[in-house]
């Protein structure tokens, strides 16, 4: 079995609405989150060999950053995952974000993914890591 561990070294990110503007007669539409979604892309790129194409198991773990004014106690059962992180952003579009960046760099399609795991937690360094799992035959 095959593995592969990808870090995103910023604090998870959700996958914004688009965004519109008229400009005279015609509209545009445009992604808000472009230059973080390329930044992230980059750092996938680093890591990555190449582009798989075969079926893929992901487990993904999405490190949240603890808020300043928490108490040392709190911050304590924050980081042993006795207090779950259920806040913004909501987990579907930090997947989203995070599936997006991957595509065409880790693998061809995220339509290649039948397995996944995703999980939502406090930590001082906050990051995304994910594990991309395949079999070698």
């Amino acid at each position: 079995m095959g593995e592969c561990l990808i870090t995103i070294k910023s604090p998870p990110q959700s996958q914004g609405r688009p965004r519109f503007v008229t400009r005279g007669s015609h509209s545009f539409a445009f992604d808000p989150n472009k230059d973080k979604k390329n930044w992230a892309r980059i750092q996938i790129a680093e890591q990555v060999n190449n582009i798989l194409s075969i079926p893929l198991h992901l487990d993904i773990k999405f490190y949240m950053p603890i808020p300043k004014s928490t108490s040392k106690k709190k911050k304590d059962l924050m980081l042993f995952n006795e207090i779950k992180h259920q806040k913004k952003s909501d987990i579907d579009n930090l997947l989203k974000f995070t599936l997006d960046a991957m595509n065409n760099i880790a693998f061809k399609d995220d339509k290649q993914i039948w397995k996944l795991q995703v999980e939502k937690r406090y930590d001082e360094n906050p990051r995304t890591e994910v594990i991309m799992y395949w079999d070698d035959e």
